[in-house]
């Protein structure tokens, strides 16, 4: 069997397909006559040999359209029917069997147009072309404006550009001919509100465009505010009154007149009086009125610590309180001492404080019934500068840190010198047999324990720490006492822990003197505390008005 080549893709089909079973493509046109002749098996790829080809830049199409030539072997086959059936059975349309017969309209030059020849309908030659039977138009055919205008000459194109400008938002009138029927420019809007026109811009003239900038961004005039405040009468009253107040910046005053004595200042003069009256009688007649306090469990420990230490012992002894705070800290520590002294402990004087050291000798001068010698019974290195980081020097190496005393002499034992006789034996912290530290602020004292403390843990260590504080300290000293095992062996606060002690030993006439007068004004004080507050509360009762039944019963 013949196959059919198609023309659109070029693969082969069955000779008896109409259309392509790959691109879909027509294979037997409508125009071929399939009881006369066959369609060609295939479309050459190639002119044949025998047609001439058409010359360089023209298509077949514009050949035809020259009236005075003609192509020879070029006239259509006697199959190709134009106004016929598919059947083949239609009579031929004598005027088309040739490529010769062009439509008179078409064979004309562009030269040649005439305005008969524009006015000609061409669908009467489509209408032949496509196989329809031509009718007579019932109405002469309607031919647009711009299609019966003659074609302007060359010369006079420029002169028709301006009849073409339009005004913005019009259409030509070959173009409102495509308008579709009902397509109306609607001048209101579905909303109800009218549409502007676009006035600038490449979209002037059309309607309904949304604007580039919307209203609000739109340059307006800016409102106009009062410069006038709203003041209330409240706020006028606090203005008028700070206004005063600056005026009366640069005002002289007037200086109050003194007020003569009133009842305030005879309460305070006779509340003085009273006070200092029941001190110095306890002082003056020297009548221990007041007892002394008992002993604690922190003061009978030191008294324990001391008695139990051997004769000659090496006690190193530190002054760190200020001139201010002496006499309540020599209170404190005058029957501690007197006790070590006693005991024949040798003294080593040590102090943080750059006055500890004069402090040091002033209180052991201070110690009758007592012949301490410097150099002798006792030795003053002096002052250890540093603060904390300079105490942890001294505690693990006290020779390098203060190896002379306050007179310039060498204090330690060596090789080339026996030392002094209170250092004698002494190389390191260990080797006293006892610390006491006379302290006043509560840091020092914790900065003794912490940095002296590890030193005193090492096994073999028989030496006790002993703190004699102020008062305010023993709320620090407290816990390290508690602890377990114990960081302070003991420890001595203030005049009522020197008085204690005072009384353990049966010696210390410093605590006994200054606990008498400082007991009795207590006594004293504490009675005009309760005096006062009964009068007190009488004379407001007795200010009160009286009220009357009815309001009572109410």
């Amino acid at each position: 069997m013949g196959e059919i080549r198609c023309p659109m893709c070029g693969k082969s089909n069955p000779a008896e397909s109409e259309v392509c079973q790959f691109c879909q493509a027509r294979l037997i046109p409508l125009v071929f006559s399939p009881a006369k002749s066959e369609p060609p098996e295939s479309v050459p790829d190639e002119i044949p040999a025998g047609i001439d080809a058409a010359p360089t830049g023209e298509s077949d199409w514009l050949l035809d359209l020259r009236p005075d030539e003609s192509i020879p072997g070029e006239e259509l086959p006697v199959d190709f029917v134009v106004g016929g059936s598919e059947d083949g059975n239609a009579p031929l349309d004598e005027t088309h069997t040739s490529a010769d017969d062009v439509p008179d309209w078409l064979a004309r030059l562009p030269g040649e147009w005439t305005k008969e020849a524009e006015a000609e309908p061409l669908s009467d030659w489509l209408k032949m072309e496509t196989g329809e039977t031509e009718q007579p138009p019932s109405k002469p055919a309607e031919v647009t404006d711009w299609l019966s205008q003659p074609l302007p000459d060359e010369g006079q194109v420029e002169n028709t550009e301006s009849e073409f400008e339009l005004a913005p938002g019009e259409f030509p009138s070959w173009l409102e001919v495509f308008r579709p029927v009902g397509d109306e420019p609607q001048t209101v809007p579905a909303r109800g509100t009218p549409e502007s026109i676009e006035s600038s811009g490449p979209l002037a003239g059309l309607s309904g465009v949304l604007s580039a900038e919307p209203d609000h961004a739109r340059p307006r005039k800016s409102p106009t505010y009062s410069l006038k405040l709203r003041v209330s009468a409240n706020q006028r009253t606090h203005a008028d009154l700070l206004q005063g107040l600056i005026e009366s910046e640069g005002r002289a005053q007037p200086l109050p007149q003194r007020r003569g004595i009133s009842s305030q200042h005879v309460l305070r003069w006779a509340i003085a009086c009273v006070l200092w009256g029941a001190v110095l009688w306890s002082v003056i007649t020297g009548k221990q009125e007041a007892p002394l306090p008992a002993y604690t469990e922190e003061t009978a420990e030191v008294n324990r610590l001391i008695s139990q230490l051997p004769g000659e012992a090496r006690v190193l002894l530190a002054f760190d309180y200020e001139p201010g705070l002496s006499a309540e800290m020599e209170a404190a520590a005058t029957a501690v001492v007197d006790h070590l002294m006693l005991r024949g402990a040798y003294l080593t004087l040590v102090s943080t404080s750059p006055t500890g050291p004069i402090l040091a000798e002033r209180f052991l001068k201070n110690q009758t019934g007592h012949h301490y010698t410097s150099e002798v019974n006792y030795v003053n290195l002096g002052y250890i500068p540093g603060g904390a980081i300079g105490l942890l020097g001294f505690v693990e190496n006290p020779q390098r840190m203060l190896p002379y005393t306050l007179d310039m002499v060498a204090a330690w034992e060596s090789e080339a010198q026996p030392g002094l006789r209170a250092l004698q034996g002494v190389q390191r912290m260990n080797d006293f047999e006892m610390l006491m530290v006379i302290v006043d602020d509560p840091d020092l004292a914790r900065a003794w324990v912490e940095q002296v403390q590890p030193q005193l843990n090492e096994p073999d260590t028989l030496t006790s720490l002993v703190m004699v504080t102020s008062a305010q300290v023993e709320a620090v000293m407290r816990p390290y006492f508690e602890a377990n095992p114990r960081q302070v062996h003991g420890f001595v606060f203030g005049l009522r822990g020197g008085a204690a002690y005072a009384q353990l030993t049966g010696r210390g006439e410093l605590p006994r003197t200054y606990w008498g007068p400082y007991g009795f004004g207590l006594v004293v004080a504490a009675l005009l505390i309760l005096i006062g507050g009964l009068v007190l509360s009488s004379v407001s009762l007795l200010a009160r008005p009286p009220q009357v039944k009815g309001e009572a019963n109410q």
